[in-house]
């Protein structure tokens, strides 16, 4: 059997955080049926949305065939320039009692979370608080810094932009093992990034282009050091001032619990057996900092990404810097700083996703249509198998409506 990620922007295969981990689970652990449900409540109402988006029956058939089709729950927000706000949902939040999927309900974010803490990172260096093409050993406290191999030669854009060579903390077989043997403990920052200890650096930093979450743990910490505390941060300049009150990350002493929040499910086995995760899923990204960690309603995602392309989080240089992009092995523009650029059925996009033991996401915004959209899932999105497919199928059906 094949274990890949299939990351939630494109159809291209990545390395992300969990599949060293996940791939020993699945190996490892018994065949027993998981059963890890939380409770999940019936959430509130959300805004006012269009009844007559022009888009909206089409889209609404995609959901409803997909989530007949080995996907549990699915949801779409968007925000169209010329037509309003439309949301919708269909299938389930939690499979076990049949308790439908509603507009109000909280997903994850996944690595979308990346573009929010770009944007915090380029907000303290609109502040004279940090310069991106500092090292980051200016910046970077004891342990940590002790922990980064070459961090004189890295500098805070070669963070945000994924071309800094740091090594990836979860490929150390020993991060595997611990996790296989505490699936729901909760780590410390500090536990995740020893992993980096003594590892060399993958490549001469900004020579090549290659994701790694390293790169987002790093900037959270720089963002301690320098704020004292990035989720606040993130919380006081970037959830407050855009109205985000069903946005969470960090941000109260319930995280990352939370009554609206949606069960999560994994085709563990890549059989299309759906087994109820919730629990290692809540856990997993409760241990993410940067790189993950948020959990949101999907109006207010698409809130984030319609107020960061209208200019009121950042500078117009500020964005011109985001939207620098490095390119990929084959020579095409692939990532700025917290952002990928790609494209449905040939039009640009601009955003980010991400992928989950018990879910799955996509944050963008499409500029000659003037849409921002969210879309999110339920089911795991890390472990190639027929859920995976279905999911990956049902991004692209929403994303050519949507472009075209």
């Amino acid at each position: 059997m094949k274990y890949t990620l299939k990351f939630f922007n494109e159809t291209k295969l990545l390395t992300k955080y969990v599949v060293p981990t996940l791939t020993i689970l699945i190996l490892l652990s018994s065949c027993r049926k998981y059963t890890q449900d939380i409770t999940t409540h019936e959430p509130g109402t959300t805004g006012p949305v269009n009844t007559n988006y022009s888009k909206a029956d089409t889209l609404q058939k995609i959901l409803q065939e997909f989530t007949k089709k080995q996907i549990p729950g699915a949801a779409i927000a968007l925000y169209s320039e010329t037509e309003g706000w439309w949301e919708t949902t269909a299938g389930f939040a939690k499979l076990e009692t049949n308790q439908l999927m509603k507009p109000g309900h909280l997903q994850y974010l996944q690595s979308v979370a990346k573009t929010y803490m770009a944007v915090a990172i380029l907000q303290l260096k609109e502040k004279g608080l940090i310069n991106p093409d500092a090292k980051i050993s200016e910046y970077l406290p004891e342990p940590y810094l002790h922990y980064i191999t070459g961090a004189n030669k890295i500098s805070v854009r070669h963070l945000l932009n994924h071309t800094s060579g740091v090594a990836e903390y979860t490929d150390d077989i020993n991060y595997s093992a611990y996790i296989l043997q505490h699936p729901n403990e909760r780590l410390s920052t500090q536990k995740l990034m020893s992993y980096l200890d003594g590892k060399k650096s993958e490549f001469e930093p900004g020579s090549k282009y290659r994701y790694r979450n390293s790169n987002y743990e790093l900037l959270a910490i720089i963002a301690d050091a320098i704020t004292g505390d990035h989720a606040k941060y993130i919380s006081e300049n970037i959830l407050q001032p855009l109205q985000l009150s069903k946005t969470f990350y960090r941000n109260d002493v319930h995280y990352p619990h939370y009554p609206n929040l949606v069960n999560s499910y994994l085709d563990r086995f890549s059989n299309s057996s759906l087994e109820n995760v919730s629990i290692m899923q809540q856990t997993n990204v409760a241990n993410m900092i940067g790189d993950d960690g948020m959990i949101a309603a999907p109006r207010d995602a698409v809130g984030f990404i319609k107020g960061l392309f209208t200019g009121q989080l950042l500078s117009p240089a500020s964005m011109t810097e985001m939207k620098t992009w490095v390119k990929d092995k084959n020579g095409n523009d692939i990532y700025g700083m917290g952002l990928y650029t790609l494209k449905f059925d040939g039009v640009t996009a601009y955003g980010h996703g991400g992928s989950g033991i018990g879910a799955g996401c996509g944050l963008y915004y499409v500029p000659s249509q003037g849409v921002y959209i969210f879309f999110a899932t339920n089911a795991g999105t890390l472990v190639d198998g027929p859920v995976v497919d279905k999911v990956m199928e049902l991004k692209d059906k929403i994303m050519s409506v949507v472009v075209n």
